[in-house]
């Protein structure tokens, strides 16, 4: 028998003529470029939802703004702080002065160094002089041992007197706090000369006429600083006397 014969034999393949060869091939589908290949039924991979997709970003988003804000809140607190806050309120109780306008005149004068000393002999956290400090002390007629410089480089005794001091030129211009803060720069005399000839109209907004550029930039610094101190410590103040 011929080997492709008997009953288990496998069944010959009829060759394909010419035609038919070309029309098999024309009859394949052809999977558009581009798309991706299905996969096999059971097999396929499950696709989250957009919205969930983009939840941990959403979060890990809202955590670093959050963080950010927090560091801004603590820095700010850390750029001004309520430094000397037993001697200061105790000066802003004697006076009637905001403490946190004590803290912006120590800031800007000192930036709260005790042994800060100026170039014109200003010594302390307030900056005083010791020609001032012993008129003030003059003045305020307290107990205790007489005036010594050395007292200016105490903490609790600088920022009283200081506070004597802005607080008594508050009440010569009227109780006006922007000329009290140039005068505490300049000195009274030439402040007084300066509301009177017009040359300023003792406003915040108009303290770019002050003619000492020193001055007009203490009283910018000086009034800039306490609005920072009165929106982180809103419930800091005491008699606010006079904040514009």
């Amino acid at each position: 028998s011929s080997p492709g014969s008997g009953p288990d034999a496998r069944p010959r393949r009829r060759r394909p003529r010419r035609g038919e060869a070309a029309a098999r091939v024309t009859t394949f589908r052809v999977r558009p470029r581009g798309r991706a290949a299905r996969p096999p039924a059971g097999r396929r991979r499950r696709v989250r939802p957009r919205r969930v997709r983009a939840l941990p970003g959403r979060l890990a988003a809202l955590a670093a703004a959050l963080v950010f804000v927090l560091g801004v809140h603590w820095a700010a607190y850390a750029l001004f702080p309520f430094a000397y806050r037993a001697p200061v309120e105790a000066a802003a109780a004697e006076t009637g002065l905001d403490p946190r306008l004590l803290l912006a005149v120590m800031r800007v004068e000192s930036h709260f160094r005790t042994g800060a000393v100026s170039p014109a002999g200003a010594v302390g956290l307030m900056q005083i002089t010791p020609a001032t400090g012993a008129w003030i002390a003059g003045q305020r007629q307290q107990g205790g041992p007489p005036f010594a410089p050395a007292l200016l480089r105490q903490p609790a005794y600088n920022v009283a007197a200081g506070a004597w001091y802005l607080a008594y030129l508050q009440n010569a211009f009227g109780g006006r706090l922007p000329p009290a803060v140039a005068a505490y720069n300049a000195g009274r005399s030439p402040v007084a000369a300066w509301l009177r000839s017009g040359v300023w109209d003792a406003t915040p907004g108009g303290a770019e006429e002050i003619p000492f550029p020193e001055t007009r930039l203490f009283v910018q610094r000086v009034l800039g600083t306490y609005a920072v101190y009165r929106l982180l410590y809103p419930g800091a103040g005491r008699a606010d006397r006079g904040g514009s």
